[in-house]
Protein backbone atom coordinates (compact mmCIF):
# COMPACT_ATOMS: atom_id res chain seq x y z
CA UNK A 1 0.00 0.00 0.00
CA UNK A 2 1.36 3.46 -1.22
CA UNK A 3 0.31 7.07 0.02
CA UNK A 4 1.24 9.93 -2.53
CA UNK A 5 -0.33 13.68 -2.41
CA UNK A 6 -1.78 14.62 -5.94
CA UNK A 7 -2.83 17.82 -7.51
CA UNK A 8 -6.87 16.01 -8.37
CA UNK A 9 -8.11 18.18 -10.92
CA UNK A 10 -12.38 17.97 -12.42
CA UNK A 11 -10.76 16.20 -15.39
CA UNK A 12 -8.57 13.75 -13.32
CA UNK A 13 -11.71 13.27 -10.35
CA UNK A 14 -13.73 12.38 -13.46
CA UNK A 15 -11.07 9.53 -14.36
CA UNK A 16 -10.99 8.17 -11.14
CA UNK A 17 -14.82 8.31 -10.80
CA UNK A 18 -14.89 5.43 -13.33
CA UNK A 19 -13.26 3.42 -11.39
CA UNK A 20 -16.06 2.55 -8.84
CA UNK A 21 -17.43 -0.66 -9.12
CA UNK A 22 -21.17 -0.14 -8.55
CA UNK A 23 -21.99 -3.23 -7.53
CA UNK A 24 -19.42 -3.16 -4.37
CA UNK A 25 -19.49 0.45 -3.53
CA UNK A 26 -22.42 2.19 -2.31
CA UNK A 27 -24.58 4.58 -4.32
CA UNK A 28 -23.54 8.22 -4.36
CA UNK A 29 -25.71 11.20 -2.77
CA UNK A 30 -25.25 13.89 -5.23
CA UNK A 31 -26.84 16.22 -2.56
CA UNK A 32 -23.84 15.49 -0.57
CA UNK A 33 -21.50 16.17 -2.98
CA UNK A 34 -23.32 19.14 -4.00
CA UNK A 35 -22.57 20.09 -0.16
CA UNK A 36 -18.93 19.32 -0.34
CA UNK A 37 -18.58 21.57 -3.71
CA UNK A 38 -19.89 24.45 -2.30
CA UNK A 39 -17.46 24.24 0.21
CA UNK A 40 -14.70 23.94 -2.24
CA UNK A 41 -16.02 26.70 -4.17
CA UNK A 42 -16.02 29.18 -0.79
CA UNK A 43 -12.08 28.15 -0.18
CA UNK A 44 -13.05 25.75 2.97
CA UNK A 45 -12.01 22.77 1.80
CA UNK A 46 -8.31 22.25 3.15
CA UNK A 47 -6.03 18.91 2.48
CA UNK A 48 -5.74 16.29 5.17
CA UNK A 49 -4.91 12.78 5.43
CA UNK A 50 -7.91 11.53 4.24
CA UNK A 51 -8.60 11.47 0.80
CA UNK A 52 -9.41 8.72 -1.76
CA UNK A 53 -8.03 4.73 -2.47
CA UNK A 54 -8.24 2.16 -4.37
CA UNK A 55 -8.00 -1.46 -4.05
CA UNK A 56 -5.45 -3.90 -5.56
CA UNK A 57 -7.51 -4.22 -8.64
CA UNK A 58 -7.76 -0.77 -9.23
CA UNK A 59 -11.20 -0.05 -8.10
CA UNK A 60 -11.99 2.99 -6.20
CA UNK A 61 -13.09 2.06 -2.33
CA UNK A 62 -13.17 5.45 -0.37
CA UNK A 63 -13.56 9.18 -1.87
CA UNK A 64 -16.26 9.11 -4.65
CA UNK A 65 -18.42 11.99 -2.95
CA UNK A 66 -15.30 13.94 -2.97
CA UNK A 67 -13.94 13.43 -6.25
CA UNK A 68 -17.90 14.25 -7.66
CA UNK A 69 -17.42 17.69 -5.76
CA UNK A 70 -14.26 18.48 -7.44
CA UNK A 71 -15.77 17.39 -10.80
CA UNK A 72 -18.49 19.42 -9.80
CA UNK A 73 -17.00 22.80 -8.08
CA UNK A 74 -14.68 23.15 -11.34
CA UNK A 75 -12.00 23.37 -8.37
CA UNK A 76 -8.37 21.40 -8.44
CA UNK A 77 -7.34 20.08 -4.82
CA UNK A 78 -4.10 18.74 -3.41
CA UNK A 79 -5.69 15.12 -1.80
CA UNK A 80 -3.91 12.07 -0.85
CA UNK A 81 -4.64 9.28 -3.13
CA UNK A 82 -3.96 5.48 -1.70
CA UNK A 83 -2.87 2.61 -4.08
CA UNK A 84 -2.63 -0.94 -3.82
CA UNK A 85 -5.42 -1.62 -0.38
CA UNK A 86 -5.37 -4.91 -0.02
CA UNK A 87 -7.76 -7.76 1.52
CA UNK A 88 -6.53 -9.93 4.48
CA UNK A 89 -8.06 -13.11 6.17
CA UNK A 90 -8.83 -13.08 9.47
CA UNK A 91 -10.33 -16.81 10.99
CA UNK A 92 -10.63 -17.84 7.43
CA UNK A 93 -12.59 -14.69 6.20
CA UNK A 94 -11.78 -12.14 3.45
CA UNK A 95 -11.85 -8.84 5.01
CA UNK A 96 -11.55 -5.99 2.77
CA UNK A 97 -10.78 -2.59 3.47
CA UNK A 98 -14.02 -0.68 2.71
CA UNK A 99 -15.15 -3.29 5.47
CA UNK A 100 -13.28 -0.40 7.76
CA UNK A 101 -14.13 2.35 6.12
CA UNK A 102 -16.50 5.10 6.84
CA UNK A 103 -17.62 3.25 10.21
CA UNK A 104 -16.35 5.94 13.05
CA UNK A 105 -18.13 8.36 14.81
CA UNK A 106 -18.87 11.60 13.23
CA UNK A 107 -17.97 14.82 14.88
CA UNK A 108 -20.92 17.21 15.39
CA UNK A 109 -19.97 21.10 14.63
CA UNK A 110 -21.20 21.86 18.17
CA UNK A 111 -18.39 19.98 19.13
CA UNK A 112 -15.93 21.26 17.33
CA UNK A 113 -17.09 24.39 18.40
CA UNK A 114 -16.76 23.40 21.71
CA UNK A 115 -13.65 21.65 21.49
CA UNK A 116 -11.78 23.95 19.04
CA UNK A 117 -12.98 27.25 18.79
CA UNK A 118 -14.18 28.09 22.87
CA UNK A 119 -17.51 28.22 22.73
CA UNK A 120 -19.25 28.02 25.88
CA UNK A 121 -22.34 26.04 24.35
CA UNK A 122 -21.43 24.87 21.00
CA UNK A 123 -24.69 22.85 20.19
CA UNK A 124 -26.90 26.15 20.85
CA UNK A 125 -24.58 27.92 18.88
CA UNK A 126 -24.62 25.24 15.75
CA UNK A 127 -28.35 25.33 15.98
CA UNK A 128 -28.62 29.41 15.99
CA UNK A 129 -25.76 29.36 13.08
CA UNK A 130 -27.86 27.01 11.35
CA UNK A 131 -31.13 28.99 11.63
CA UNK A 132 -29.43 31.65 10.19
CA UNK A 133 -27.73 30.30 7.26
CA UNK A 134 -30.88 28.84 6.46
CA UNK A 135 -32.41 32.61 6.65
CA UNK A 136 -29.52 33.71 4.06
CA UNK A 137 -29.41 30.96 2.03
CA UNK A 138 -32.34 28.36 2.52
CA UNK A 139 -29.37 25.59 2.61
CA UNK A 140 -30.01 23.51 6.05
CA UNK A 141 -26.24 21.85 6.21
CA UNK A 142 -24.61 23.90 8.63
CA UNK A 143 -20.54 23.28 8.69
CA UNK A 144 -17.80 24.53 11.09
CA UNK A 145 -15.73 27.21 8.76
CA UNK A 146 -19.28 28.54 7.99
CA UNK A 147 -20.72 28.66 11.85
CA UNK A 148 -17.25 30.50 12.43
CA UNK A 149 -18.22 32.91 9.34
CA UNK A 150 -21.80 33.57 10.77
CA UNK A 151 -20.46 33.82 14.74
CA UNK A 152 -17.85 37.00 13.12
CA UNK A 153 -20.84 38.47 11.15
CA UNK A 154 -23.18 38.42 14.26
CA UNK A 155 -21.15 38.06 17.56
CA UNK A 156 -24.47 38.14 19.54
CA UNK A 157 -24.68 34.39 18.71
CA UNK A 158 -22.24 34.17 21.83
CA UNK A 159 -24.03 35.41 24.37
CA UNK A 160 -27.33 34.34 23.37
CA UNK A 161 -26.42 30.30 23.00
CA UNK A 162 -25.97 30.91 26.87
CA UNK A 163 -29.77 31.98 27.32
CA UNK A 164 -31.24 29.09 28.31
CA UNK A 165 -35.27 30.44 28.07
CA UNK A 166 -38.21 28.80 26.50
CA UNK A 167 -38.75 31.20 24.31
CA UNK A 168 -35.09 31.64 23.02
CA UNK A 169 -35.29 28.76 20.69
CA UNK A 170 -32.58 28.58 18.38
CA UNK A 171 -34.59 29.94 15.63
CA UNK A 172 -35.57 32.88 17.48
CA UNK A 173 -32.09 33.62 18.87
CA UNK A 174 -30.58 33.19 15.09
CA UNK A 175 -33.48 36.57 14.11
CA UNK A 176 -32.36 38.19 17.33
CA UNK A 177 -28.67 37.70 16.89
CA UNK A 178 -29.63 39.68 13.21
CA UNK A 179 -31.68 42.24 14.56
CA UNK A 180 -28.73 43.26 17.30
CA UNK A 181 -26.04 43.84 14.65
CA UNK A 182 -28.09 47.22 13.77
CA UNK A 183 -30.63 47.83 16.59
CA UNK A 184 -28.44 46.41 19.88
CA UNK A 185 -30.77 48.61 21.87
CA UNK A 186 -33.00 46.09 21.77
CA UNK A 187 -30.75 43.74 24.16
CA UNK A 188 -32.39 45.58 27.14
CA UNK A 189 -35.68 46.42 25.49
CA UNK A 190 -37.51 43.90 23.50
CA UNK A 191 -35.08 40.88 24.53
CA UNK A 192 -35.63 41.09 28.32
CA UNK A 193 -39.03 41.47 27.90
CA UNK A 194 -39.24 38.80 25.68
CA UNK A 195 -37.85 36.34 28.45
CA UNK A 196 -39.93 38.04 31.34
CA UNK A 197 -43.05 38.95 29.81
CA UNK A 198 -43.49 41.35 32.26
CA UNK A 199 -45.38 44.91 32.23
CA UNK A 200 -46.18 44.33 28.05
CA UNK A 201 -49.59 45.61 27.11
CA UNK A 202 -52.22 43.75 25.27
CA UNK A 203 -51.52 44.66 21.55
CA UNK A 204 -47.23 44.64 22.19
CA UNK A 205 -45.66 43.34 19.21
CA UNK A 206 -43.45 41.36 22.74
CA UNK A 207 -46.24 39.86 24.02
CA UNK A 208 -47.62 38.90 21.36
CA UNK A 209 -44.47 37.34 19.49
CA UNK A 210 -44.21 35.46 23.45
CA UNK A 211 -47.81 33.81 23.11
CA UNK A 212 -47.11 32.82 19.86
CA UNK A 213 -43.91 30.81 20.88
CA UNK A 214 -45.00 29.63 24.05
CA UNK A 215 -48.18 27.75 21.96
CA UNK A 216 -46.20 27.00 19.04
CA UNK A 217 -45.73 22.96 18.48
CA UNK A 218 -42.99 21.16 16.56
CA UNK A 219 -40.23 23.90 17.56
CA UNK A 220 -37.54 21.42 16.28
CA UNK A 221 -37.88 21.12 12.19
CA UNK A 222 -36.73 23.23 9.34
CA UNK A 223 -40.26 24.40 8.54
CA UNK A 224 -40.75 25.70 12.15
CA UNK A 225 -37.06 27.15 12.21
CA UNK A 226 -38.31 29.42 9.20
CA UNK A 227 -41.33 30.67 10.48
CA UNK A 228 -40.02 31.31 13.80
CA UNK A 229 -36.95 33.39 12.13
CA UNK A 230 -39.61 35.62 10.20
CA UNK A 231 -42.01 35.92 13.52
CA UNK A 232 -39.40 37.68 15.12
CA UNK A 233 -37.83 39.71 12.88
CA UNK A 234 -41.56 40.63 11.65
CA UNK A 235 -42.32 40.98 15.48
CA UNK A 236 -39.07 43.33 16.25
CA UNK A 237 -39.77 45.23 13.28
CA UNK A 238 -42.98 46.33 15.13
CA UNK A 239 -41.81 47.02 17.98
CA UNK A 240 -39.36 49.54 16.12
CA UNK A 241 -41.49 51.53 14.20
CA UNK A 242 -44.01 51.40 17.55
CA UNK A 243 -47.02 49.73 16.27
CA UNK A 244 -49.28 47.76 18.02
CA UNK A 245 -50.19 44.57 16.72
CA UNK A 246 -53.18 42.17 17.33
CA UNK A 247 -50.83 39.05 16.43
CA UNK A 248 -47.71 38.19 14.28
CA UNK A 249 -48.21 37.33 10.83
CA UNK A 250 -46.36 35.20 8.56
CA UNK A 251 -46.21 37.94 5.82
CA UNK A 252 -42.53 39.65 4.81
CA UNK A 253 -42.36 42.94 6.17
CA UNK A 254 -39.90 42.83 8.66
CA UNK A 255 -38.07 40.26 7.25
CA UNK A 256 -37.98 42.36 3.78
CA UNK A 257 -37.00 45.15 6.32
CA UNK A 258 -34.03 43.06 7.87
CA UNK A 259 -33.08 41.66 4.29
CA UNK A 260 -32.18 44.91 2.76
CA UNK A 261 -30.43 46.45 5.98
CA UNK A 262 -28.56 43.58 6.09
CA UNK A 263 -27.91 42.29 2.50
CA UNK A 264 -23.99 43.22 2.69
CA UNK A 265 -23.87 40.72 5.51
CA UNK A 266 -25.87 38.32 4.29
CA UNK A 267 -24.14 38.21 0.53
CA UNK A 268 -20.79 37.54 2.90
CA UNK A 269 -22.42 34.72 4.47
CA UNK A 270 -23.51 33.20 1.22
CA UNK A 271 -20.54 33.65 -0.08
CA UNK A 272 -18.96 31.73 2.91
CA UNK A 273 -21.22 29.19 1.97
CA UNK A 274 -20.44 29.02 -1.34
CA UNK A 275 -23.38 29.73 -3.51
CA UNK A 276 -23.49 31.73 -5.76
CA UNK A 277 -25.64 35.23 -6.44
CA UNK A 278 -26.30 34.37 -10.00
CA UNK A 279 -27.63 30.82 -9.06
CA UNK A 280 -30.24 29.43 -7.19
CA UNK A 281 -28.97 26.72 -5.15
CA UNK A 282 -30.83 27.15 -1.64
CA UNK A 283 -34.15 26.19 -4.03
CA UNK A 284 -33.39 23.47 -4.80
CA UNK A 285 -32.57 21.85 -0.67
Amino acid sequence: MKTVTELITPDLAEKYLKKVNPKKQRKLVISRAEAYAREMQAGHWYPTHQGIAFDTQGNLIDGQTRLKAIELSGVSLQMRVTREVAPKIVNGAVHHAIDYIDNGYNRTVGEQLSIRHNSASGRQSQGICRAILMWCTGLKKITVPVALEIISVYPAIKNLSLKREKVLNCAVSGALAVCLKSNPEIEDTFIKSLISGADLRQNSPILKLRELLIAAKGTGGSCYTVKAFGWTLNSVHSFLAGSSVSKIKNGSLGVDYFNQQQKHFIKKIRAAAGVSELTKEANHE
